[in-house]
């Protein structure tokens, strides 16, 4: 071997000197890409949001636009080269469209394959605490900073999408993330592993790498859920999680007041422990037009990569009158094996099966 550990500290001295190879380390304010690994349609100065060393970056910004065209989008992919986990954050410096807000998406991705899908390499299953559909969507108003609520975790790969049906540009300054692990350079770690063999120092550095990354602070992740006074609870977060205690609920009946911000609202019924229940998703159109009731077996609508939903019954819900930032009331009936009923503002909108007859 070419180094010799010292067993009293747990430090490894290289052979050649006997000075400690562990160097202080300041934290950066934020991670950034350390390169652009490609740009898609009108893109300016990409660069600007890789790593600086030299200060030049100073005032330039990346420019994204997009014209008429429907179809058209505008996309940087960005390498941080290392997997990292934060919450990701940007800085909008200049907006520009004829109607607001811009929708900014950012997909994000462990391996290169996952980030040329649309949502990333997500859902994940199984992370209350995470965003775990790999894909923030922005909704750009004014020039800024914007910041996610949610932690992405494992990530080597970020692409910077806007998504816009009408011409509009945004231009930025910043995309990366808040830490919220240690990225401690391995050199640097307090602890270190060099021999002859290129493999086993390889296999130290991923596992010291993995420890890194799945040690969060305590008390540093978001709550999933907002309690405000005058508003209720706001729930943003994209999976249903099971109440504990009601897994061995045979019989019940739920009421809630729930208001759509943007997109719809789900819950679960009949879901015990760990495993996946009946899921609701009550939808509303991109034009505030038309509602949807969807019903699923699974965790998410989405495809997993190892969970896979199965769709029960889908509905149409013309004369249901819901629109955004309205309370409507949500009443779930669940009895024995009798069918489920599901009822918003007194209306019966769902009347499905369970058990042996079930058709899921």
């Amino acid at each position: 071997m070419d180094s010799s550990l010292d067993f009293t500290t747990g430090l490894t001295y290289p052979k050649d000197h006997q000075t400690c190879r562990y160097v202080p380390y300041d934290a950066p304010q934020y991670l950034i890409a350390k390169k652009v690994n490609s740009t898609t349609g009108s893109i300016t100065d990409a660069e600007c949001l890789v790593t600086d060393t030299t200060g030049e970056q100073q005032n330039r910004q990346c420019t994204l636009s997009v014209g008429s065209n429907a179809d058209e989008k505008a996309s940087v992919t960005l390498d941080f080269e290392v997997a990292v986990a934060g919450i990701p954050v940007i800085q909008v410096s200049l907006v520009t469209a004829s109607s607001t807000p811009v929708l900014l998406d950012i997909t994000f991705s462990e391996g290169y394959p996952g980030i040329l899908r649309n949502d990333g390499d997500g859902p994940f299953p199984f992370s209350a605490g995470a965003d775990t559909l790999r894909r923030s969507r922005f909704r750009i108003t004014y020039p800024g900073f914007y910041e996610s609520k949610y932690v992405q975790g494992s990530q080597r790969w970020m692409k910077v999408t806007l998504v816009s049906s009408t011409p509009c540009s945004v231009s930025l300054s910043l995309a990366g993330f808040k830490p919220t692990t240690s990225n401690t350079p391995l050199d640097q770690l307090p602890g270190h592993f060099e021999c002859s063999d290129s493999t086993l120092n390889d296999l130290w550095g991923y596992g010291a790498r993995t420890l890194q990354l799945n040690c969060i602070p305590a008390r540093t992740i978001p709550p999933p859920w907002q309690v405000s006074e005058d508003m209720g609870i706001l729930i943003d977060s994209q999976r249903c999680n099971a109440y504990g205690w009601g897994s061995e609920w045979t019989d019940y009946e739920v009421n809630v007041e729930g208001m759509i911000i943007h997109g719809g609202l789900s819950w679960n019924v009949r879901a015990k422990g760990g495993r996946p229940g009946l899921l609701f998703n009550l939808s509303l159109s991109a034009d505030g037009g038309n509602m949807t009731l969807d019903s699923w077996f699974g965790y998410y609508e989405k495809r997993q990569t190892t969970l896979i939903p199965i769709l029960i019954s889908h509905k149409e819900l013309p004369d249901v009158k819901i629109v955004q930032n309205h309370w409507c009331k949500i009443k779930t009936i669940c009895v024995g094996l009798d069918e489920i009923l599901v009822y918003v503002d007194g209306v019966l909108l769902e009347t499905l099966k369970q058990g042996d007859d079930a058709t899921c």
